[in-house]
């Protein structure tokens, strides 16, 4: 019974992996979603808009980015937490055209407007060659960290 971890059921909470748009332009992030997606200690995120297809990039920074959103974390001590985006919504002309609720979400794990490797004749798959002498410093380390972005495809009231 060592590799076996106990399932405390008295701590379990209703899972709610979705991405959800309040009647007050809150973004909320549960903290199901937060755990599963591994952001609970994120800082901000930064919002973008395509309005072609009708969707909303979430990526979640290390840091906290003055062009973005700083998460609060919700009350009672959980790992979820929320955004106020209110503004967001307003400068895109989405104010009472949205649909409030739970949104599925499609997780990316690239970064959004990231150009290609376009180094010529080097392979996409190709490590780069490092210098043994060297050893990172705690920025190049802050600047390896991955941001995480995920899309919500907006639902607009008929």
């Amino acid at each position: 019974m060592e590799n076996f971890v106990l399932f405390n059921n008295e701590k379990s909470v209703k899972i709610v992996n979705k991405i959800t748009i309040t009647k007050n332009y809150l973004i909320n992030f549960p903290s199901a979603f937060c755990k599963i997606n591994k952001v609970e200690d994120k800082k901000s995120v930064l919002l973008y808009y395509d309005e072609k297809d009708s969707k909303v990039g979430i990526e979640f920074k290390d840091t906290l980015d003055k062009r973005g959103f700083k998460i609060s974390k919700t009350s009672g001590g959980d790992s979820g937490g929320y955004i106020t985006a209110r503004s967001f919504f307003a400068l895109n002309g989405l104010l009472g055209k949205i649909r409030t609720g739970r949104y599925s979400y499609s997780r990316i794990d690239e970064e959004p407007n990231k150009e290609p490797n376009k180094e010529p004749n080097k392979r996409q798959d190709e490590e780069p060659i490092k210098d043994s002498n060297k050893q990172p410093n705690k920025k190049q380390n802050e600047e390896a960290t991955q941001n995480v972005f995920f899309v919500i495809e907006l639902d607009f009231i008929s």
